[in-house]
């Protein structure tokens, strides 16, 4: 755990950073320059073409990590003919997908005439978006199998980020119009890609043509996993993010024809929201897969085991605090925004606790997709899409965000149910201990708290009841020894600030 909560701890601090970013982008500059459908719509192109992303990979990412240790060769950086065997396959789907979208144009852009007319003009950005997207999911992957997140990281959380500011400078002084807006996003995008790619060709000599070539047998191996991992990956990706797509499709006006696209972009202000509570664990994700998939490859099951449950245990406490210190300051929040985003409040509220409960379910995921058993949760993810689906169907157009919102949570609640119970019954692992329950009564004391804290001033209510809130949870999972795992990053985070004063 000691690499992971290293690795993950510096993950987790560019990621808030990337956050910190994303919150002035999304919940300030957005908003308040660009006109509501035209936010709907940058949000709308991203969301589509990494859908669209995850289709054309074919579970290959997901192959990158799981065989990447077996035909690694770290001295000469050789892969067997791994990383152009999935070239190849990524090169074709992304023709096929193209094809699909230049010949089937007509009848994929009839749900959105009444409700998104806006993306119908914008169409043909979703292939380029499209293609750069998989290409830094693959590299994105690639990084990650090397123990190399930190960068792919800064690149994708801060650079990517701190562009859109510049982007909606530039939109806010009509240097550009949207059009041109999404062009230079796309360029980011395609920035983000050569840096990652010249950072892992320069520090580990990663080799794309291979004297030694993936048997007939290992290709089958491969593409057989790959299989599975797409149907899991598009039905999980699909399930947590066809919530923004319908919502684009399903809220229409009668006389607006943009409608859809301003309900994406109340969604789009609620979902940034929910990364703060989510970034946690993401950064803690993107070591965890690889070393749990080697733990496979060695049958250390006490690893494993050992993984599953401290991770649970810190993002109990980190994303718990997170949930906490923005719902308590909700309300301050709401105030900062345009009057027509106060739908953002609840939606919020219903996805945090989904991504709230997503984090405290650990490692579930990458366990069961890396071990033998990953057909199951294939099947597991087939499902959630079509709980995900149903529920958005029934919800949204009753309660519109707020029912997309609530879709979501009910969706990570099945999904989370039935990934703990399969782990349990093959491997006898349960990611849960009594402290955790303990940590849960102490956020919402100090939830309870907060609420007492009332000032007229936004930013001054923020600061002091993120402050107390934040204090008095620490203090007491500090002293209780609630989380050995967050004790032991305390003490070494004070040792380095004292050592270095």
């Amino acid at each position: 755990m000691g690499v992971i909560l290293n690795q993950g701890s510096r993950n987790t601090v560019i990621l808030y950073i990337g956050v910190v970013i994303g919150a002035v982008n999304t919940l300030f500059l957005y908003p308040n320059v660009l006109p509501a459908e035209e936010f709907g719509l940058v949000t709308m192109i991203v969301t589509i073409s990494f859908l669209m992303a995850t289709i054309g990979a074919c579970g290959t990412t997901v192959s990158v990590i799981k065989y990447f240790p077996y035909y690694r060769n770290n001295e000469t950086g050789n892969d067997k003919g791994l990383m152009s065997f999935i070239f190849k396959i990524i090169a074709l789907s992304s023709l096929l997908i193209t094809l699909l979208f230049v010949f089937a144009k007509p009848i994929l852009q009839a749900p959105f005439e009444n409700s998104a007319s806006l993306l119908i003009e914008y169409y043909y950005l979703l292939i380029p978006f499209f293609i750069i997207h998989i290409v830094l999911e693959l590299f994105t992957s690639l990084a990650n199998a090397l123990y190399n997140t930190t960068l792919q990281l800064a690149v994708r959380e801060i650079l990517l980020r701190v562009g859109q500011t510049v982007l909606i400078a530039f939109y806010f002084f009509s240097l550009i119009n949207i059009k041109w807006f999404l062009i230079f996003y796309m360029a980011i995008y395609g920035v983000s890609v050569f840096i990652i790619i010249n950072q892992l060709i320069r520090k580990n000599k990663i080799s794309i043509i291979n004297k030694i070539k993936l048997t007939y047998e290992e290709k089958k191996g491969i593409f057989k996993y790959g299989g599975f991992s797409f149907l899991s990956a598009f039905s999980r990706t699909l399930s947590f993010r066809i919530d923004a797509l319908m919502l684009s499709m399903l809220v229409a006006g009668d006389f607006y024809l943009n409608k859809g696209l301003e309900a994406t972009a109340i969604y789009a202000i609620a979902l940034h929201m929910t990364a703060v509570v989510e970034m946690p664990f993401r950064g803690i994700n993107q070591i965890i897969s690889p070393v749990i998939s080697k733990a496979w490859k060695d049958n250390n099951l006490k690893q494993i085991s050992d993984v599953y449950t401290k991770s649970t245990e810190v993002m109990i406490v980190v994303s718990g605090l997170m949930f906490i210190l923005i719902w308590a300051s909700i309300d301050d929040v709401l105030q900062l925004l345009p009057s027509q985003y106060t739908a953002v409040k609840y939606t919020f509220f219903w996805l945090g606790l989904g991504k709230l409960l997503n984090a405290a379910c650990g490692s579930n995921e990458q366990i069961l997709i890396n071990s033998k058993k990953f057909k199951k949760f294939t099947l597991i993810s087939i499902l959630s899409l079509i709980i995900t689906a149903i529920t958005n169907l029934l919800l949204i157009p009753i309660y519109q965000t707020e029912g997309a919102a609530i879709a979501t949570l009910f969706t990570y609640v099945i999904v989370n149910g039935f990934l703990i119970y399969v782990i349990f019954y093959n491997y006898k692992m349960q990611p849960f201990k009594r402290q955790n329950f303990i940590v849960i009564a102490v956020l919402l004391f100090c939830l309870y708290l907060g609420s007492f804290i009332n000032i007229s001033n936004i930013f001054l209510a923020i600061l002091t009841k993120s402050t107390l809130i934040s204090v008095v949870f620490i203090v007491i999972v500090y002293k209780a020894k609630l989380s050995p795992e967050i004790n032991n990053l305390l003490e070494k985070l004070s040792k380095r600030i004292f050592t270095s004063t």
